[in-house]
């Protein structure tokens, strides 16, 4: 094969090469539409995702302010709603300027925690339940918020449910009826746990926290 000759298969297979490099790289970073979806409440007190109130004959729109879907009757929902976050603070985040990403975080954990008192991951599916973890964040955002009694309800719940080892299984039915199936148990959950306490405990008036 003469040098020539050489030099060009050469260049060829770097050229196939780099586009198959290409490919890959574009493959792996190819963009997906981002799932999204929000939970609220209808005029009865219902919890349903708002896509499929909208399939039910609802409204694909939530009161200003809330997650309480815009229906006839739901002003009371609304209020309830209102009530409960006046009883506490929405921390002010210069960075987020004008945005309700922290209010609407805020109403997010209290309509997660509408049938139990304590929130679950999120509303349907293999989400529904309760994970050590997640509940000492629920926790702590609600006592620097305000909600201290909110934030007890986690807290005593993890230990309803904490068995005599200390170590938590991965998750828990939000009715308190145990873990949902044989997924195991896992160490992190103890000291996410106690976390969650001592920032709940740290909130506390001297004398509730004796209580608590």
């Amino acid at each position: 094969m003469s040098q020539r000759r050489f030099w060009l298969v050469v260049a060829l297979c770097l050229a196939a090469l780099l586009a198959l490099v290409g490919w890959l790289q574009a493959g792996r970073y190819r963009t997906f539409p981002l799932y999204s979806s929000t939970i609220a409440v209808t005029a009865s007190g219902t919890v349903v995702e708002v896509g499929t109130a909208v399939e039910a004959g609802g409204q694909d729109r939530l009161i200003d302010g809330t997650r309480v879907l815009d229906q006839p009757g739901a002003e009371v929902q609304a209020a309830r709603q209102r009530a409960w976050l006046d009883a506490g603070t929405v921390p002010a985040i210069p960075e987020l300027g004008d945005s309700t990403m922290v209010r609407d975080a805020l109403l997010d954990l209290h309509v997660l925690s509408s049938d139990h008192d304590v929130a679950v991951a999120g509303w349907g599916g293999p989400w529904h339940y309760v994970w050590p973890r997640d509940s000492a964040l629920v926790a702590a955002a609600l006592a620097r918020t305000g909600h201290q009694a909110d934030a007890i309800e986690v807290i005593t719940f993890l230990q309803r449910m904490q068995p005599d080892d200390g170590i938590f299984e991965a998750r828990y039915r939000a009715d308190g009826s145990g873990a949902p199936d044989d997924r195991g148990r896992q160490l992190d959950g103890l000291g996410w746990a106690l976390w969650g306490a001592r920032q709940v405990a740290d909130t506390l008036s001297p004398d509730l926290r004796s209580r608590f």
